[in-house]
């Protein structure tokens, strides 16, 4: 029952965080419309206003910031608990919550106002992707297996969306393909390799 949770976790997690991001990104734009109708104003009745107007979408802001970092942190408590219940031959179910967790940082590396504490999350982050790859490969894992490649797609990801590095997360995927049967008939496998190479093409 703790892999059927973390597999719908996982399978909520990216629409979820997509319609939290679009959401942030709304609070966002209205607040900067805000500060140049407050910037381009003359009228001191109306740049009061104005000023209400960006006191309230600030403090809306920081609170929804506040709620994704919460969630977050009680997602990974739970994905944590998992881990130290899941025997160690059960190295798959593994890999699926240390990704899981890393997913979940990665996330929460956006809404970070010091890059003190951005960096800290960001080293937890690449840890969890790091050490799944590192247990899979210790373990043989089949270098097909979409719980694998999921994990190297989304380190690949951390890479580029987070630290930047545009050479080192396309020569990981271009590694990794390398290794793999791209001619194998599992469609969510397919579908793993297509986005990779998707990837590759639009990083590179």
């Amino acid at each position: 029952s703790c892999l059927k949770t973390l597999i719908l976790s996982e399978n909520k997690s990216y629409d979820y965080m997509e319609k939290i991001y679009n959401k942030d990104k709304e609070i966002s734009d209205k607040l900067k419309k805000e500060e140049q109708k407050n910037k381009d104003s003359k009228n001191e009745t109306t740049k009061s206003k104005n000023e209400i107007k960006l006191n309230f979408l600030k403090d809306k802001l920081d609170n929804f910031v506040d709620d994704i970092k919460r969630n977050i942190d009680e997602t990974n408590t739970l994905v944590d608990d998992f881990l130290k219940i899941v025997p160690y031959s059960q190295f798959e179910d593994k890999i699926l919550y240390m990704k899981l967790k890393g997913d979940f940082l990665r996330y929460k590396t956006k809404y970070y106002k010091y890059k003190e504490d951005r960096d800290r999350c960001v080293n937890q982050c690449e840890k969890c992707y790091t050490e799944a790859i590192e247990l899979a490969k210790k373990n043989k894992v089949n270098l097909n297996s979409p719980i694998l490649l999921a994990t190297q797609l989304n380190y690949a990801v951390f890479l580029y969306e987070v630290k930047y590095d545009k050479e080192n997360s396309v020569s990981f995927l271009t590694t990794v393909l390398s290794s793999v049967n791209t001619t194998q008939n599992d469609k969510e496998c397919l579908n793993i390799i297509k986005t990779m190479k998707e990837n590759i093409f639009i990083w590179g």
